[in-house]
C-alpha cells in the first residue's frame, strides 16, 4: 500500500518563508504575544477556546528531553502533506507551530495561483474550521481516534466544502477499522476534489479491506491515471510503483495472478530496486505453481534486503514445494535467525521436520509457533498430525479440537480427527467426523474411503461398499 510518511524537520529556507508570512499578519503576531506574555487584554480579544488546535498542540508537545519534533505516527498521511503539518516539541513555541502548520497548508504545496487564492480564502474565512482540522491531525498522530473524528467533524460543520477534513476523517475511520464510514468520507472528498490520486488510493485501500477487490482495482486505476497530470509526492515514479503494487495486490487477492504479475512487473520496471514488488510477484508465481520463477523473484528481493525474514521464509516455502527440502530448511532457519519471533518460519520448519519423520523436532517448532500466534488453527492442526504420527491420539484429538474451534469450516480437520477416533476404536465418533468432512467437501474421494473403513470395521458392509464405490468414482473422475 502507499507508504505513510512521518513528519520531518522544516528546512531553514522554509522556516524563513513562514516567518515572513507570520510577520505580515499583525493579528497573528498579537495572538502569539498573548500566549508568550499572558496578556489578559489580548487573550480576551482572541479567546483560546475558539482555536482548539492551540490547546491540542500544547497538550501534545513532546518533552524537551525527548524528540525535537512531534512526529505524526501511524497516520495515513501522504508525502504532499509533508510540508503541511509541523509541530515542534517545546511547549513554549506551540503557538508558532500552529501557524507554521496552517500557513504551510496554503503555501507549502505546489498549488496554482487559483488554488492558492481559494485556499487562502478558506483559511481567512474559516479559521476555526482550520483550527479544528489541525487539532484533529494532532489527536490522530497520538492515536486518539475519537477526538480526531470529533475535531474533523467540527471542521466539516463549520465548512461543508472542507475536502481535506473529509479525507482525513476517512483516514481515521480506516485506521479504526470503520471501513464503510471511511468510504463514505472518501466519496465526499472525491466529489470536492476529483484530481487527488491519494484519495482514490485511500478509498481503494478501504474497498480492499472489505474484500471488494473490483472496486479497489477501479480506484487504484483512477489514481494511476491521475498521477502523470498531478503528482502527489513530486515523484511520479515513486507514486506509480506504489499504486501498481496496490492494484497488483487486489488482483492477487482476486486470484487473477496473471494480471497481478503484470502490475508487479510494471512496478519493478519503474523502481528496479523496490524489493517488495519482487516479493509480491514471487508470491503470485508461487500461487501459480511456478516455483522457479518465484524463487528467482524472492532471491532478487533478498539481494536488495538480505535482512528480511519474510523473504527468506517465502523462498524457503517455494523450495519446499519444489522438492528442495534442504534449501527450504536453510531459508527457514535463516528467517528464524533474523527474527526469532517469526511464527510462520517455525511452522514451516516444523513441516520440514514432520516430513523427515522427526516428530519431536516438529512438535517443538509447532509449539514455538503456537506460543507466538496461539489463534492460528493450522499451527494446532499440524501439531496434532505430529502427535498422531507418534501414536499419541489423545493429544492429537485435543489439538484437532482446538483447530476446529478456531476454524469449523475446514473439512480436513474433521477428517483427521476422525482418523484419531478410528485409531482409538471410537467408531461412532469417527463416522460423525467423516460425515461432517464430506458435508464440507463432498468431492474428496479419501473421505468416503475413510468412512467406508469404519463401516467395514463395524460390520456394516453395505454402507462400506457404498462409500468405497463413491470413492472409486470420484477418484477415477467418473
Amino acid at each position: 500500500m502507499l507508504e505513510r510518511y512521518r513528519l520531518g524537520d522544516v528546512s531553514e529556507e522554509q522556516r524563513k518563508l513562514v516567518e515572513a508570512e507570520l510577520a505580515a499578519d499583525e493579528k497573528l503576531r498579537l495572538y502569539y504575544e498573548s500566549l508568550e506574555d499572558s496578556d489578559s487584554k489580548i487573550s480576551r480579544l482572541y479567546p483560546l477556546e475558539n482555536f482548539p488546535a492551540l490547546t491540542a498542540f500544547r497538550d501534545a508537545a513532546v518533552p524537551a528531553d525527548k524528540a525535537r519534533t512531534l512526529r505524526l505516527k501511524g497516520g495515513r498521511l501522504h508525502k504532499k502533506r509533508l510540508w503541511g503539518f509541523v509541530a515542534t516539541a517545546a511547549a513554549g513555541i506551540a503557538f508558532i507551530t500552529y501557524f507554521l502548520v496552517t500557513t504551510i497548508i496554503i503555501i507549502g504545496n505546489e498549488y496554482t495561483t487559483s488554488e492558492y487564492n481559494a485556499s487562502a480564502a478558506v483559511f481567512g474565512s474559516n479559521l476555526r474550521a482550520v483550527s479544528f482540522f489541525i487539532s484533529g491531525v494532532v489527536h490522530f498522530a497520538w492515536d486518539n481516534y475519537d477526538r480526531a473524528v470529533n475535531d474533523y467533524t467540527r471542521a466539516i460543520e463549520l465548512n461543508g466544502n472542507y475536502g481535506l477534513a473529509y479525507n482525513y476523517r476517512g483516514n481515521v475511520y480506516y485506521a479504526r477499522g470503520d471501513y464503510d464510514l471511511a468510504i463514505e468520507d472518501f466519496n465526499h472528498a472525491i466529489r470536492l476534489n476529483s484530481t487527488e490520486a491519494a484519495i482514490f488510493n485511500s478509498r481503494g485501500e478501504a474497498y480492499y479491506a472489505i474484500r471488494n477487490y473490483d472496486k479497489a482495482i477501479e480506484d487504484y486505476t483512477q489514481a494511476i491515471n491521475i498521477i502523470p497530470e498531478k503528482t502527489l509526492f513530486n515523484n511520479t515514479r515513486e507514486d506509480k510503483v506504489q499504486l501498481y503494487c496496490n492494484r497488483g495486490d487486489a488482483y492477487y487477492a482476486r486470484r487473477s495472478y496473471d494480471k497481478a504479475i503484470e502490475d508487479y512487473t510494471q512496478a519493478i520496471g519503474l523502481g528496479a530496486n523496490y524489493e517488495p514488488a519482487y516479493n509480491r510477484r514471487g508470491n503470485a508465481y508461487y500461487a501459480m505453481g511456478e516455483y522457479d520463477l518465484a524463487i528467482d523473484d524472492y532471491s532478487h528481493a533478498i539481494d536488495l534486503n538480505p535482512d528480511s525474514a519474510a523473504y527468506h521464509n517465502n523462498r524457503g516455502t517455494a523450495y519446499y514445494y519444489k522438492g528442495d527440502s534442504d534449501l527450504a530448511f536453510a531459508d527457514y532457519t535463516r528467517a528464524i535467525g533474523l527474527d526469532i519471533d517469526y511464527a510462520n518460519a517455525y511452522y514451516r520448519r516444523g513441516n520440514f521436520y514432520y516430513d523427515k519423520g522427526e516428530y519431536d523436532l516438529a512438535i517443538n517448532d509447532y509449539s514455538r509457533a503456537i506460543d507466538l500466534s496461539p489463534d492460528n488453527a493450522a499451527f494446532h492442526y499440524n501439531q496434532g498430525n505430529a502427535y498422531y504420527a507418534r501414536g499419541e491420539y489423545d493429544r492429537a484429538i485435543a489439538k484437532y479440537d482446538q483447530a476446529i474451534t478456531m476454524n469449523p469450516y475446514d473439512a480436513y480437520y474433521y477428517n483427521k480427527r476422525g482418523n484419531a477416533y478410528y485409531a482409538r476404536g471410537e467408531y461412532d465418533r469417527a463416522v460423525t467426523d467423516y460425515s461432517q468432512a464430506i458435508r464440507l467437501n463432498p468431492n474428496d474421494a479419501g473421505f468416503y474411503s475413510d468412512r467406508g473403513d469404519v463401516y467395514h470395521s463395524r460390520g456394516d458392509i453395505d454402507r462400506a461398499n457404498a462409500d468405497y464405490e463413491t470413492s472409486r468414482q470420484l477418484g477415477s473422475g467418473e
